[in-house]
């Protein structure tokens, strides 16, 4: 069996290959904490007739887990699954939107996933963005306290427990994790509640015009 680093080396360099042709294939990430509101503002640009294909890294995510865990099970697995998971959904992405008719994918995915020992799991590590390619980031940030309210009503979930200023943190640091690693492609975009109408407006302004439908 080859060493886990030469696995991981020869996928990046197989998912270069395979994508050399079709770099003019844009990605955008649309990430946030748990309770950011990332799926009610995709849903506005769906709305709006942004032509994309539209892709959820959870989702992704999950098809490569054992079918006992569900999605918030995934984000407490180890920081070694969760990375060669990772890793694959983001070849997965590239070759959807590669056999696709779409020129943009709108990823929906978390920036620092808070992991069961309360350390850092990076969801945008190095070998996910060399992978993805994306060209924009955007990192949805409603107030902290709203974070909480959502998680609080939300019984569907089992969200992360963490007091606000505990989600503020979080959310602080993602930022800047991001403004470190895509300097002057990250936007920061608030979503309070009652304002995705708001915050969709805003991520559609940073969307090519190409991408809009002729509807």
């Amino acid at each position: 069996m080859l060493p886990r680093f030469m696995l991981s080396l020869s996928l990046l360099l197989s998912t270069t290959m395979l994508f050399a042709d079709v770099v003019a294939k844009k990605i955008m990430v649309i990430s946030g904490i748990p309770g950011s509101g990332k799926s009610t503002v995709i849903g506005e640009l769906k709305k709006r007739g942004v032509q994309a294909l539209y892709l959820s890294y959870g989702t992704e995510m999950k098809k490569l887990a054992p079918t006992s865990m569900d999605r918030d099970s995934l984000r407490k697995d180890t920081a070694e699954h969760q990375h060669a998971r990772a890793n694959q959904a983001a070849h997965n992405i590239r070759k959807a939107l590669a056999d696709s008719s779409y020129e943009l994918a709108i990823v929906d995915t978390h920036t620092l996933i808070l992991g069961a020992d309360g350390k850092y799991v990076e969801g945008l590590s190095n070998s996910v963005v060399a992978i993805l390619q994306p060209k924009i980031v955007v990192f949805l940030k409603p107030e902290s306290k709203e974070i909480h309210a959502r998680r609080e009503k939300d019984t569907s979930r089992r969200r992360d427990i963490q007091t606000i200023e505990e989600i503020e943190k979080h959310q602080q640091d993602c930022i800047a994790f991001l403004n470190n690693k895509f300097p002057g492609k990250a936007f920061v975009i608030a979503n309070n509640d009652g304002g995705a109408l708001a915050a969709a407006g805003e991520v559609f302004k940073l969307i090519p015009v190409q991408h809009f439908s002729k509807l």
